[in-house]
């Protein structure tokens, strides 16, 4: 890991802080520099809508759509569609070999908040919104769907992409979004993949090798993306036919 790469470092939420707001703090406002690169790579593609799988408690999200309001604003064009796809019931169950890791994730981890005040939930996370000041803005071409990817993906009736965030962490996870909607990603659309870092000389200790594999997988077999390494470390794919 990179000294920039720790700028990016997530750090335990405070206890004292109730988990339906996210804090001011150095890894989030990095988040918003982080994003800002991507929208203004979609700027330059067709249009198309915004997909993040893998919500949570929402902090990408309100980054996505702030600055999705920002860029439509300066650009004089519409909000786009945003979806944001979330079991609300934490992690699916791990492939067996692919996603073995240190971190030992299990079925159902990750479905609560940092201090375990809630569980997650479409209306907790509305709250959240609520709270960052961004649902007003966005609700209109805001829809959350809830279920696993599996389930939900199939049915999604959407046309172009422009940004697709992947942050599933398990192999299939990754790999289900990838192979369903890949296609849709317009020329110049950005594939954001969350879940590890391009280049780790402790890549055998990280904690969700599945979310590694079922990128290499992907691109084993497809010639319309090139993979990039962020200012994270973490990659992209930018579609390039």
């Amino acid at each position: 890991m990179s000294s920039i790469d720790k700028l990016f470092k997530q750090t335990p939420h405070p206890a004292e802080v109730s988990d339906y707001w996210h804090v001011f703090d150095l890894s989030n406002c990095l988040n918003v520099f982080y994003w800002a690169k991507y929208f203004e790579m979609a700027e330059q593609a067709p249009a198309g809508c915004i997909i993040e799988c893998g919500v949570g408690r929402g902090r990408s999200l309100i980054s996505l759509l702030a600055l999705e309001a920002l860029f439509s604003a300066m650009n004089s064009r519409p909000y786009r569609q945003v979806y944001a796809l979330d079991s609300f019931e934490g992690f699916p169950e791990p492939h067996q070999v692919f996603d073995q890791s240190p971190r030992n994730p299990q079925k159902g981890q990750w479905g609560s908040s940092p201090n375990n005040q809630f569980s997650y939930s479409v209306d907790n996370l509305v709250t959240i919104l609520r709270n960052s000041h961004v649902y007003d803005v966005a609700k209109e071409q805001l829809e959350i769907v809830k279920g696993f990817f599996s389930e939900t993906i199939p049915t999604l009736n959407v046309g172009a992409i422009s940004i697709l965030h992947l942050d599933g962490d398990l192999y299939e996870s990754v790999k289900c979004p990838l192979d369903a909607l890949w296609e849709k990603v317009v020329l110049g659309g950005v594939i954001v993949i969350d879940d590890f870092v391009l280049v780790d000389e402790h890549e055998k200790d990280e904690p969700f090798p599945g979310a590694r594999k079922a990128v290499l997988d992907f691109m084993e077999n497809n010639e319309c993306f090139e993979i990039k390494g962020s200012v994270r470390g973490t990659p992209y794919l930018v579609r390039v036919r």
